[in-house]
């Protein structure tokens, strides 16, 4: 187990937070609409902080003594400090029509989780030594943890090899099918596909650097750089609960079973960076279909002149 128990409480020395990104508008910012939002960096003096490092010591410390025959005294069920490269923030929001002020708290690292209990097995993949996959939300659908070698078969492949093997001999069998179907997992709203080309929001990556390249770059007639294309690399999913945000779920149960929450990894296309982002922050790509050239959406390859030709009539740019 990568702990050390101290006479202040346990210290977690596995971490894969190192170099991750963190909000750098960290004063009060306004923007277009007289709305101020900026990030608030906690200590791990601040009873917020506090609050985190106990919940998550205690979560920790119960996984220890039952699986690590660690003895824990109640007196240490409590981190000293969160992994290297993790920290608490508070995303203030203040709106300009007295509309009641939010203050989000997000542990920013590897992810940006949204609580102690989102960042809890997280935080167990850590300190076991990340020998099996973690469990979280953001790593359960991803490659992360234990690898064997073999590559796994991709979404697309399974429902293909699945389709064309399948076949329904009889009306029972057909029927059984129908259950299994009614049984699985619903989704909120849109499904975009792996592999699949969005259009991403910048204004809603939660990036501090994206707000920077729209403000330096766009021009007030010209609102299409809030926009910037990207490849969808993975899909997850998590279960919408009524604790989440108005800004996080967005549907509700019609009955029929659980509905989910889908969160994408996304490639943005030239910035040769990977962000994960809800479907809010999300448009088709061909919702601006009718600026691009017939010629590139015809084309079923996109090949580099494609690409710089896509470019130019998103971000108005000479190739």
């Amino acid at each position: 187990m990568h702990v050390e128990i101290t006479s202040y409480g346990i210290k977690v020395t596995a971490t894969d937070g190192i170099g991750s990104s963190q909000p750098k508008n960290l004063k009060p910012v306004n923007d277009e609409k007289g709305n101020v939002s900026y990030y608030q960096r906690f200590t791990n003096k601040d009873q917020r902080a506090e609050h985190w490092l106990q919940r998550l010591g205690k979560a920790l410390a119960d996984y220890l003594r039952k699986y690590g025959k660690m003895n824990i005294s109640k007196e240490n069920e409590k981190l000293v400090d969160f992994p290297e490269g993790y920290v608490l923030y508070q995303h203030n929001k203040e709106y300009k029509d007295n509309t009641k002020s939010r203050h989000d708290r997000y542990l920013y690292g590897a992810y940006k989780f949204r609580s102690p209990k989102e960042f809890e097995p997280h935080l167990i993949w850590l300190v076991s030594g990340q020998v099996n996959n973690c469990k979280c939300v953001y790593c359960n659908n991803s490659s992360r943890g234990i690898n064997n070698g073999k590559r796994k078969e991709s979404t697309l492949e399974k429902t293909i090899n699945d389709r064309s093997t399948k076949k329904i001999k009889n009306d029972s069998e057909a029927k059984k099918i129908e259950v299994e179907n009614v049984n699985k997992p619903k989704f909120a709203k849109t499904l975009y596909r792996r592999g699949e080309i969005v259009m991403v929001n910048l204004n809603k990556t939660g990036k501090a650097h994206h707000t920077e390249l729209i403000r330096n770059s766009s021009d007030e007639n010209d609102i299409s750089i809030f926009y910037w294309p990207g490849v969808i690399l993975e899909t997850s999913k998590v279960p919408i609960t009524d604790n989440m945000s108005d800004d996080t779920a967005s549907a509700n149960s019609d009955g029929c079973g659980i509905i989910y929450k889908a969160y994408y990894k996304i490639h943005l296309l030239e910035l040769s960076e990977v962000i994960q982002v809800d479907r809010k922050t999300l448009l088709p790509w061909l919702a601006c279909k009718k600026e691009i050239p017939k010629s590139f959406i015809n084309n079923n390859k996109l090949g580099k002149y494609d690409l710089n030709l896509f470019f130019s009539f998103f971000f108005k740019k000479k190739i």
